[in-house]
């Protein structure tokens, strides 16, 4: 199913299209490298949403929509606290299944083991989270990304695999 950050990737393709038919390529250098920093912002946001979606929903189904218990999770789990439940610096995604307790975090380690895709689309999701915090706290305008803007939408197609890894295992222990 087609995302937003799909569309946004046809809609630049659109602009790089009509900068070549028009010879503007020095135009073309340009939005494309202005592209690929507001894609990894896009995807890593994207990838924010959907994790919060997924563990808010899971909450919800577990506690029976309990408000009390929601708004706990929500205020003091997951608003602002996203980018707290990864570390960035590792090229992996234990630090998040630790919370959730040693016997996900085993099972997440026993998963690795027999997917080498799913171990590949881990790494894209953390280096495009970790690539959004070098932007957001560094000099956003001249920091330098050394992949295109191509290469992005790749990790992305990656990344959202193992966005769905995780969906899946929220809906398995419901």
């Amino acid at each position: 199913m087609p995302t937003i950050i799909d569309s946004y990737v046809r809609q630049h393709n659109e602009l790089t299209i009509f900068l070549d038919t028009n010879k503007e390529i020095s135009l073309k250098s340009d939005a494309d490298r202005g592209f690929t920093k507001v894609l990894i912002l896009a995807c890593a946001s994207y990838f924010e949403d959907r994790i919060i979606q997924i563990i808010s929903e899971y909450s919800s189904v577990i506690t029976n929509s309990n408000k009390l218990i929601l708004s706990f999770i929500k205020n003091k789990g997951l608003e602002r606290q996203y980018h707290t439940l990864f570390d960035w610096k590792e090229n992996n995604a234990n630090k998040f299944f630790s919370y959730f307790g040693d016997e996900l975090k085993s099972k997440h380690k026993v998963d690795l083991k027999s997917s080498n895709d799913l171990m590949c689309y881990e790494q894209d999701f953390m280096f495009l989270g970790r690539v959004r915090n070098i932007l957001v706290h560094s000099n956003f305008a001249s920091a330098a990304v050394e992949e295109t803007h191509e290469e992005i939408y790749e990790k992305f197609k990656n990344a959202i695999k193992f966005i769905e890894y995780i969906e899946s295992i929220f809906t398995i222990e419901l």
